[in-house]
């Protein structure tokens, strides 16, 4: 239960990080300052979750919370948020975040088998009828810090566009289309390799997933001291 709590305290910190970092430009926005608000309230209340079901559920509750932030943000007209669809995306912004996670799932997997990990051994998505579920363990705390940061960055700088990027087919789904992936490709690439420094060390974001994998995978062969496990936080 520890190291559920562990993981989601990053995944929290880091949307409310994301809130905030937004709230540096849209400094009068009434609905950011709420939402910035609920989440530090949503922070407090892991500590007191008895188990993963209850941490799960206050997950689905922040994200409710958290995910009408883009219309606060985008400035492009054609990126909605009304709620999120998947299997298939109805809407050019649910296309780009599934394709973002996509992208963001393969490669932390790819991190995790390279550790010699078993994906296997979720945490949180343990209970998920998944073959791998670390994976998302690891990717939902990055989340807001990579491919949140990467769809507003496109769609506000107008790099991808609703019109050319995207094609809805027959039952209504919508898709990146190649043109769009390819713009969306380069982005998340240049995203990972940016630098930051934590710790006193520079770290790309690739390189980040890579040191809390190699983090987890030492305490677990170790002594097992999982309060020594910390999930990066974005500050």
């Amino acid at each position: 239960m520890l190291l559920s709590k562990q993981f989601e305290l990053s995944h929290f910190h880091n949307l409310r990080a994301n809130c905030r970092y937004y709230l540096k430009r849209y400094k009068s926005n009434k609905s950011l300052l709420e939402i910035e608000k609920d989440l530090t309230m949503a922070i407090k209340e892991v500590h007191r979750k008895k188990s993963v079901d209850d941490l799960m559920l206050l997950e689905a509750r922040v994200k409710q919370i958290y995910d009408p932030m883009f219309n606060e943000i985008l400035n492009q007209s054609g990126f909605s948020f009304v709620k999120r669809t998947k299997r298939p995306p109805r809407d050019p912004l649910n296309a780009l975040i599934s394709f973002c996670n996509t992208i963001l799932y393969s490669r932390v997997l790819r991190l995790i088998w390279q550790a010699r990990l078993d994906p296997k051994i979720g945490v949180l998505h343990a209970s998920n009828n998944r073959p791998y579920s670390l994976h998302l363990d690891f990717a939902d705390y990055m989340k807001p810090v990579i491919v949140d940061r990467v769809i507003l960055s496109l769609i506000n700088k107008h790099q991808i566009n609703a019109t050319d990027h995207f094609e809805e087919r027959e039952d209504g789904s919508v898709y990146l289309n190649r043109e769009g992936k390819y713009i969306v490709l380069r982005s998340f690439e240049e995203k990972l390799q940016t630098r930051l420094v934590m710790g006193g060390s520079t770290y790309t974001y690739a390189q980040l997933i890579q040191h809390d994998i190699r983090q987890f995978k030492r305490i677990l062969q170790q002594d097992g001291d999982l309060k020594r496990f910390k999930p990066y936080k974005y500050y």
